[in-house]
Order: structure tokens, then C-alpha cells, then sequence
């Protein structure tokens, strides 16, 4: 995702917001500055609150390993965050923090914004279960960085989907919803808002 990127605006009825979030198991790209704690970007997306990501958010997973302490840096050119509430099971137990079945857990966690470098670096972030139900809708309506295609194939799995759409702008331009999907093919980087239309 690029400044260059064209946005992508969909409006969709407001009761149909949170069958939206499923898109973020996918994995958006959200812009922030770099050398930045885990709990730093986390407390900057809306809704993440201190209490919310210290009490909610159990399980977290950095580049494929899973991590205990929410000051450890952001590292790699493209960092893959995901994130979820408590999982069911043993695996649940094993990687949740503050988890008796791990020895290094921290104790408490500030999460205060650090100093970072001036270097923006693009995290892809994945949200599951209720933390993606809780906070997708306001981190959609924030917009995130995707691609077209994901866009075009998170919508031909869920086709009913598209029946929620009231509005569809495309770099300035209103398409039919219809004709949707087609155009998003053609599109590599895209900044993609999704708002509830409340009329």
C-alpha cells in the first residue's frame, strides 16, 4: 500500500458491518512508523485501548512465532502481526499470554508510545475471532491497505455479501456493485474503507 493507491469506498447497511471482519483473517496492511513495539501499533489502531489489549487480547503472533511481551520491536521489512482473544484447547493454553504453560510471560505491559525511526514500515495485520468482530468494523471505516484481488476473492466466496453494498466509489468514481468485482482484478494496492451507510 501506497499514498499512490487508489481508494476503494464500499458503504454497506449497517447490520451487515460485522460480516465484513472476516476479511481481516486475510491479513491488511496498516502504514505506521517503524522500530515501533508490538503494543505501541496495537495501542495506536482504534478502539485499543490499554485495558482492551492487556485483558483481550490473548494470543499474538509475530512473523509465524508467538510472543509474550508487548515491547518487543516490530522487526522485518513487512512484520506480520496476527492477533486474537482466547482460543479454545490446549493450543489455546499453550499460546495465550500470561499462560501458566509458559515460562516467560510479563508480568504487566505499558504500552505508552515509543520512539520510533522516521521510516515508515507496513505491518500486515490479521484479526481473529471476537477481536476481529469487536474492532473490525471501526479499523474497516479507518481504511486498510489490501489488494484488489484479495478484495475480489473475499467477495466471490461470500456472495452475499454483495447484496449488503449501498455504494461503491472507486478512486473518485461510482461503480454499480454489479461490476464490482471485475474492476477489482485490475488492481494491484488498494486503500480500502468500508463504512456503514446509515441511511
Amino acid at each position: 500500500m501506497t499514498e499512490a493507491s487508489p481508494v476503494v469506498e464500499i458503504k454497506v447497511h449497517a447490520d451487515s458491518i460485522n460480516r465484513y471482519s472476516t476479511l481481516l483473517q486475510m491479513g491488511v496492511d496498516i502504514e505506521t512508523q517503524g522500530a515501533i513495539s508490538i503494543g505501541t501499533f496495537l495501542n495506536r489502531l482504534p478502539g485499543f485501548t490499554a485495558d482492551y489489549i492487556n485483558n483481550r487480547v490473548q494470543t499474538i503472533f509475530l512473523n509465524g512465532s508467538a510472543i509474550d511481551d508487548l515491547q518487543k520491536p516490530l522487526t522485518g521489512s513487512r512484520p506480520v502481526l496476527a492477533i486474537s482473544a482466547a482460543m479454545p484447547g490446549l493450543a489455546g493454553a499453550i499460546f495465550r499470554r500470561n499462560s501458566l504453560h509458559a515460562v516467560l510471560r510479563s508480568d504487566g505491559v505499558d504500552i505508552s508510545v515509543s520512539a520510533g525511526s522516521a521510516e515508515p514500515v507496513a505491518v500486515t495485520l490479521k484479526l481473529f475471532n471476537m477481536i476481529a468482530q469487536e474492532k473490525g468494523a471501526d479499523l474497516l471505516a479507518r481504511g486498510v491497505g489490501c489488494t484488489g484481488t484479495q478484495l475480489a476473492l473475499f467477495l466471490t466466496d461470500n456472495l452475499e455479501l454483495i447484496s449488503t453494498i449501498t455504494q461503491v466509489i472507486l478512486a473518485g468514481q461510482h461503480l454499480d456493485r454489479s461490476d464490482f468485482i471485475k474492476h477489482l482484478h485490475r488492481l494491484d494496492a488498494i486503500f480500502l474503507i468500508i463504512r456503514k451507510d446509515d441511511v
